[in-house]
């Protein structure tokens, strides 16, 4: 049986319906995050609405179950002893039960709710909240039980539970009345025994560490509830960043998603794959950020990587059929990608934003930028890969044509890119001089194979040096000796994405001991904080010493906001457990 997370979020995990137990709806469903201390769910609706927990003076909580679709404690108030399950039932649902285990006399138990705003209208069942455009209701069942403004109260003896269903519609009270009277009819034990089969069906981890098995269950259970159903223009099952605060799909975050669901959920990792290239439009671009309606589409792209990720899916589970849907997509969006980017003409190419290389505030920004040494590296390493698709697919014209222009173009970048004085990788500014400003993108030569042996082991001099970027956590985005780095974003905080690509670097040139040293620390860094906050962080302190949630995020660190944590890193990052999960699988495996 997998040891299951059961770690609190102090700082806010998300708590959702996954696309994997049913439809999702992305523009309009109950998405929530836990608060501080244990009190209960913050739901990110129109309307903010709290579904509040007992708490307070003299009461605890022994977590069993602490995942994003699951709730399950012990909790001891005065004596009593009493066990919490909350879950969903459906995208717009929540249900969940108060049961008496030890309760020697009759004692009191109460289910809240908080609201932003909107009427509060009591009914016989429970408590409706009353909006132009939405509605929330909160119904219960059990003894002597009693509603007011501030929740269902239940008096509860031996062997008695309060069973209580949250319903939300977004057209108004009475389709929530009816979710939330559905909810009290479900066998709730057959849905949390549901909800926990996902845990056992999960590939077995080869380590005997319990912490490390935790956070690979946390990290399964937050690519779980980044995953949504086909909804609108989005034709395939997809997965985003984080259901709250993003909740659209991404480009290169899906190619990362699609390497943690091929060990678990093999269908769903192709379909995020899929689904980004249904969204392609007729020229071959690709939008960095998509919607379920064209209106939410971006009008940049970003780092182009889906034609490795999908090699790298098509690598487990070796289905022709799948490579034959995605090829002729990946070629026009390569295609267009070396059209349309080298706006300078120089015959490399340039960043349309800072948002379209991913790497919004980096200090690469702060002056105009001309060619992008990433950009270049990952359109070579896209041509490698699609390479080898056509080759499989015994596509012969395009095998010459990809080797040709993956030769011509890791030559300019080397003649171009490559300071022999310093021995590293630099951007270059818009009048073709090199920017000699030290960040993870100088590393990306090595992940598309660009550099010669001897380019190689100058390059992994610097990403080893303890004053450059082997610190107490590498590899932090900006090298520490830069005037620029800091602790905000991308301009010094590690990112589990850069460090997956730097190892891959690394395995490709033959420094193992290297890679795999800093496999382990990224890994023990996120159950480190894992256990510490209870989240999976989109960024890390490559100090190792703060918390992420005190980290800025474009120069905001966390705050509370009526109960949701606002700014800072975001919790429950998608790419960085579905990359903690590969880590840990692949090299579990042999890579």
């Amino acid at each position: 049986m997998a040891i299951l997370p059961n770690i609190w979020a102090q700082g806010g995990a998300l708590f959702a319906f996954s696309g994997m137990d049913g439809p999702t709806d992305s523009e309009s469903s109950l998405v929530g995050s836990t608060l501080p201390q244990g009190k209960g769910i913050l739901f990110h609706t129109k309307i903010p609405v709290t579904l509040e927990f007992p708490h307070g003076n003299g009461v605890t909580y022994e977590y069993e179950i602490v995942a994003n679709d699951l709730i399950s404690t012990t909790l001891s108030a005065k004596g009593a002893r009493m066990r919490l399950e909350v879950t969903f039932l459906d995208k717009d649902t929540v249900v969940g039960r108060i049961a008496a285990l030890e309760v020697d006399e009759v004692s009191e138990v109460r289910i809240g709710v908080g609201i932003g705003c909107g009427e509060i209208a009591i009914e016989p069942q429970g408590i409706v909240i009353k909006t132009q455009s939405e509605g929330f209701a909160l119904f219960g069942s059990g003894a002597n039980l009693c509603v007011d403004k501030a929740g269902l109260i239940s008096t509860l003896g031996p062997d008695q539970e309060l069973r209580f269903a949250l319903g939300y519609s977004s057209v108004d009270t009475r389709h929530a009345c009816g979710k939330a009277s559905l909810g009290l009819c479900t066998d709730l034990g057959s849905v949390v025994e549901d909800r926990i089969s996902f845990f056992k069906n999960l590939p077995a981890v080869l380590s005997e560490d319990p912490t490390t098995q935790r956070t690979f269950c946390k990290c399964a259970s937050v690519q779980k509830v980044n995953c949504c159903t086909a909804q609108g223009e989005i034709k395939f099952n997809w997965t985003t960043p984080d259901r709250w605060p993003h909740r659209n799909m991404w480009l290169w975050d899906s190619a990362f998603h699609a390497l943690g669901l091929r060990h678990f959920a093999p269908e769903w990792a192709k379909d995020a794959i899929r689904a980004v290239l249904a969204k392609q439009k007729a020229n071959g671009f690709v939008p960095h950020m998509m919607g379920v309606s064209a209106q939410s589409d971006s009008v940049v792209t970003q780092p182009p990587v889906l034609s490795w990720a999908t090699w790298e899916v098509f690598s487990k589970v070796d289905d022709k059929e799948f490579l034959e849907y995605c090829y002729p997509k990946l070629k026009a969006m390569v295609l267009y990608d070396c059209e349309n980017l080298d706006r300078d003409g120089s015959g490399l190419w340039e960043w349309e934003s800072p948002g379209a290389s991913g790497m919004d505030n980096s200090p690469r920004f702060d002056q105009p930028l001309g060619d992008a040494v990433d950009l270049c590296s990952f359109l070579v390493n896209e041509m490698s890969y699609l390479e080898k698709i056509a080759t499989v697919l015994s596509i012969t014209c395009d095998v010459q044509m990809w080797f040709e222009m993956k030769s011509t173009y890791s030559a300019l970048v080397n003649e171009r890119m490559w300071d022999e004085a310093t021995g590293f990788y630099y951007d270059l500014t818009p009048d073709a001089q090199m920017l000699r400003l030290k960040t993870v993108a100088g590393f990306m030569p090595l992940f598309a194979g660009i550099s010669n042996y001897e380019q190689a082991a100058t390059v992994i001099s610097h990403l080893t040096n303890p004053d450059e970027f082997w610190r107490a956590l590498p590899v932090p985005s900006v090298s520490a000796d830069e005037p620029s780095f800091s602790g905000d974003m991308w301009r010094g905080p590690v990112w589990v994405n850069y460090n997956y690509l730097i190892i891959e670097g690394l395995l490709q040139y033959g420094y193992l001991s290297y890679a795999k040293d800093l496999r382990d620390r990224t890994l023990r860094e996120v159950e480190r904080w894992y256990l510490n906050d209870g989240v999976i962080y989109e960024f890390y302190d490559s100090e190792s010493r703060r918390s992420p949630s005190s980290l800025r995020r474009k120069g905001k660190t966390s705050k509370l906001v009526n109960g949701a944590w606002m700014d800072g890193a975001i919790r429950d990052y998608h790419w960085t457990a579905a990359l903690y999960i590969d880590l840990l699988l692949n090299f579990s495996e042999g890579k």
